[in-house]
């Protein structure tokens, strides 16, 4: 909805008259060509307009898609990979990724888009190619050097890191957390950019570094708004207790990831525990086996896919 059809939904429901609502702030004539999407709102009439309403700004909003395209995007990414061999929604997304993948000059939702789709769906999909070494410079490119940091930003860095060298992964972490002007963020781009180290986390502890996963582990603890996401404190414990199990063998930690596993199942997120299981298992098979320290030549299970 626009602002204005928005502005008309609420006040319908709290069954306010036009007249109601603008006799505070303007005119009724004024009020009217608002909810017609005929005249723009000034920030100090909306603010006016919705203390009248007794709403909240951020419930407002919430109402208000901005961006109809890219959320029907998202939810067609989702679709595809909760139901992954759901033919007609698999179609839509291949098509999609065709026109950006002809197109030579990709703005950055495009670009985040492009690359969320091959990190998804490279190794289900053989219509999905693998995110190669031009992908990845592209992308370094395109986030190394910024002093500030948008959602698409973080969503292009959240899907390429796996494929950085530990050197720039190391270099941009620093750039990303702490995430400046976090309060002024919404809660999509405050995921993007806490999914990048919980990523990175994880990636570490593949690639044997259990020093640098502990560094970042206590990076992702000294940043409150972190553990405010559910699942995103879920995986921190589960982390923080493969860390501990890996590096001394603790069977308390062991018991405690297992833990974690059901819990994660008793939720409703079988395949996210599955996957968790499945990568416990890998990695304490390999916990004494020297070739774990050989460098990784595969993604980890477990890494954290948006768009």
């Amino acid at each position: 909805m626009e602002i204005g059809e928005t502005l008309r939904f609420i006040r319908k429901k709290k069954k306010f008259t036009q007249q109601e609502i603008s006799k505070s702030y303007l005119d009724r004539t004024a009020y009217s060509r608002i909810e017609g999407d005929e005249r723009p709102v000034r920030m100090n009439d909306l603010s006016g307009i919705l203390d009248g309403l007794s709403v909240n700004v951020h419930e407002f909003f919430s109402y208000i898609m901005f961006d109809y395209d890219q959320q029907s995007f998202r939810e067609l990414l989702h679709n595809c990979l909760d139901q992954s061999n759901n033919h007609h929604d698999k179609e839509k997304l291949i098509s999609y990724f065709k026109r950006l993948n002809n197109k030579t000059n990709k703005n950055l939702r495009e670009f985040s888009n492009y690359l969320a789709i091959k990190h998804c769906f490279q190794n289900l999909w053989n219509e999905i190619p693998p995110i190669n070494k031009n992908d990845v410079e592209i992308a370094y490119r395109n986030v190394a050097d910024k002093d500030y940091y948008f959602q698409y930003d973080y969503a292009i860095i959240m899907n390429i890191i796996p494929y950085f060298s530990t050197e720039r992964a190391d270099s941009i972490i620093k750039q990303v957390i702490p995430i400046k002007d976090e309060a002024k963020r919404d809660s999509t781009t405050k995921n993007f950019a806490y999914s990048i180290l919980i990523n990175l986390i994880n990636l570490r502890i593949h690639d044997n570094n259990l020093s640098s996963a502990k560094d970042y582990l206590e990076l992702a603890k000294k940043q409150p708004s972190l553990f405010r996401n559910y699942s995103h404190r879920l995986d921190l414990n589960y982390l923080d207790s493969l860390i501990e199990f890996l590096s001394n063998g603790d069977p308390s930690a062991y018991t405690k990831l297992l833990t974690f596993v059901n819990m994660t199942r008793d939720i409703g997120d079988y395949e996210k525990a599955e996957t968790m299981k499945a990568e416990l298992k890998t990695l304490t098979q390999k916990k004494f086996d020297e070739k774990y320290k050989e460098k990784r030549t595969h993604l980890p299970i477990n890494l954290i896919k948006e768009g």
